[in-house]
C-alpha cells in the first residue's frame, strides 16, 4: 500500500529536477552551452547529432575547399604568368621577320638618293620584296595579339612616292623607316616585352628592341650624309647639324647599351658569352672617330667616299650582329623561362594529384577500418544481448577499434564466468532442494 505513495513523490521529484535544469539552461544561456565542453562545444554537438559519413564530408569539405582555392589561384597565377612570357617570345618572333625590312630599306634609301638604278637596284627591291612577304605573314598571324594593326597599316601608307631631289628623297625614305621603327614599338609594347620581369631579359630586350634598331638608323643616315657631303666637298648647316645629332644619338645609345649590358651580366654571367657588344661597339668607336675626322673637321668636310662608307657598312653590319645575338639569347632566355614556369606547374599539379589520391586512399582505408570494426563490434554485443556468449571476438591491430575489441573479449569472458558461476549456485540450490523435499516427504511418512 504503501508503494504507490512513495512512488509518486519520487516521479515528481525527477520532474522538479528536469524542469529546474531546463530552467538552468534557459538562464545560463549561451554559458550553459560551453558548459562542457568550452570552446569545442560547437564542434562536438555538431559530430554528435551527424553521423559518420556526413562528419566525414564536413570534413573533407573543411580541407577541400582552401586547397581549391589556393589552387584555384595558383595555376591561374602561373598560367597568367606563362601566357605573359610567351607572348613576348611572339614579339621576339615579329621583330625578327621586322629587321630585314629595316635593312631593306635603308638599302633602298641609299639607291634612291644617288638615284642609282640597275642591278644593285633590283637586288635591292627583291630583298625588300621577300622580306616585306615574312613580315605580312607575321603580322597576319600575330598581329592581333600585339595590337600591332594600325602601327602596320600606317607603315603601309608610309611608302615613299618618287623624289626629284635627293634631300626630298632621304626625307620620304626616313619617313618610311620611321614608321616602321614605330611598328617595331609597338610590337615590343604589345608583346609585354617591355614589362619583362627578369634583369637579364630586360636589357637584352632595351639593346635589341629599342637602341640597336636607332644605332642602325643612326648609322645609315651618317653614310647617307657622309657621302653627299665628301662628294660636294662642303656641307650645309643642317647637313652638319643632322651629322653631330646622328653622332650623339650613336653615344648615347652606345653608352646606354654598354651599361645595359654590365647589368644583364651581372644578373646573368652567361650573356657575356652569347652578347658580347665587344666588337659592335669597336666599329661605332672607328665609324665615331672617322666622323669626327672627315666630317667634322674646322676646315670643312676632307675625305675618301667610299672609305666612309666602308666604315659605316662595317659598324652597321657589327650592329645587325650583335643585334641577332641579342636578339637570340632573349629569346633563349624567354624560353627557358617558359620551361621553367612549364615544369614548376606540372610539378605541382603531380605532387597535387598525388597528395589528393594518398589523402583519398588513407581517408577510405580508415572508413573501411571504423566500419568494418564497428560493425564486427556491434555484432559481437548483439550475440551477447541475445544470450549467445560462444562468440569470439579477436581484437586485430593497435587502433581504438583493436582496444574496444579487447575490452569486449574480456567482458565476454566475465559474463561467461558469471553465468558458471550462476549456474554453479543453481544447481547447488536445486541439490539443496532436493534434499529438503525428501526430508519433507520423509516427515510426512512419518508423520501419517
Amino acid at each position: 500500500m504503501n508503494h504507490p505513495a512513495v512512488a509518486v513523490p519520487t516521479a515528481n521529484a525527477s520532474a522538479l529536477t528536469a524542469g529546474e535544469r531546463n530552467s538552468s539552461a534557459a538562464r545560463g544561456g549561451v554559458s550553459e552551452f560551453f558548459r562542457y565542453h568550452g570552446a569545442w562545444a560547437p564542434g562536438v554537438r555538431l559530430f554528435r547529432a551527424l553521423g559518420f559519413r556526413a562528419k566525414a564530408w564536413v570534413i573533407a569539405a573543411t580541407f577541400g575547399l582552401p586547397l581549391a582555392v589556393l589552387g584555384w589561384n595558383y595555376f591561374g597565377n602561373q598560367a597568367a604568368q606563362i601566357e605573359f612570357s610567351a607572348r613576348e617570345r611572339v614579339g621576339v618572333l615579329y621583330a625578327r621577320e621586322l629587321m630585314p625590312v629595316l635593312d631593306a630599306l635603308q638599302r633602298r634609301r641609299v639607291l634612291a638618293v644617288r638615284g642609282q638604278a640597275g642591278a644593285d637596284a633590283d637586288a635591292a627591291e627583291r630583298a625588300m620584296a621577300d622580306s616585306t612577304v615574312r613580315l605580312d605573314a607575321a603580322e597576319k598571324q600575330h598581329g592581333a595579339t600585339l595590337s600591332t594593326d594600325k602601327a602596320y597599316a600606317a607603315w603601309r601608307a608610309s611608302k615613299p612616292a618618287a623624289a626629284t631631289t635627293p634631300d626630298a628623297a632621304f626625307a620620304a625614305h626616313g619617313a618610311h623607316i620611321q614608321a616602321l621603327l614605330d611598328l617595331l614599338g609597338q610590337s615590343t609594347d604589345g608583346s609585354n616585352l617591355t614589362l619583362d620581369p627578369d634583369i637579364d631579359t630586360y636589357y637584352l630586350m632595351d639593346a635589341a628592341m629599342f637602341r640597336l634598331p636607332v644605332m642602325l638608323e643612326a648609322a645609315a643616315q651618317l653614310r647617307g650624309l657622309g657621302e653627299a657631303v665628301l662628294a660636294k666637298g662642303q656641307a650645309a648647316p643642317a647637313q652638319t647639324r643632322r651629322i653631330i645629332e646622328q653622332l650623339a644619338l650613336l653615344s648615347s645609345h652606345d653608352a646606354a647599351v654598354a651599361a645595359g649590358i654590365d647589368k644583364a651580366v651581372a644578373y646573368n654571367v652567361d650573356v657575356k658569352s652569347a652578347a658580347d657588344p665587344a666588337a659592335a661597339r669597336a666599329a661605332l668607336h672607328a665609324l665615331a672617330e672617322r666622323v669626327e675626322q672627315t666630317l667634322l673637321r674646322p676646315e670643312g668636310p676632307q675625305g675618301d667616299v667610299a672609305a666612309h662608307a666602308a666604315a659605316c657598312d662595317q659598324a652597321t653590319a657589327a650592329l645587325t650582329a650583335f643585334n641577332a645575338k641579342a636578339t637570340a639569347e632573349l629569346d633563349r632566355l624567354v624560353a627557358v623561362r617558359v620551361h621553367s614556369l612549364e615544369q614548376g606547374r606540372n610539378l605541382n599539379a603531380l605532387l597535387l594529384v598525388l597528395g589528393l589520391a594518398t589523402a583519398a586512399y588513407l581517408f577510405i582505408s580508415f572508413r573501411k577500418v571504423l566500419d568494418g570494426g564497428l560493425r564486427e563490434v556491434a555484432f559481437h554485443i548483439d550475440a551477447m544481448r541475445d544470450g549467445n556468449l560462444t562468440t569470439h571476438p579477436r581484437a586485430w591491430g593497435a587502433d581504438e577499434v583493436a582496444r574496444l575489441m579487447h575490452t569486449l573479449t574480456q567482458m565476454q569472458a566475465s559474463l561467461r564466468g558469471i553465468v558458471r558461476q550462476v549456474r554453479g549456485s543453481s544447481d547447488t540450490i536445486v541439490g539443496a532442494s532436493t534434499q529438503i523435499a525428501g526430508g519433507a516427504h520423509d516427515l510426512q511418512s512419518r508423520t501419517e
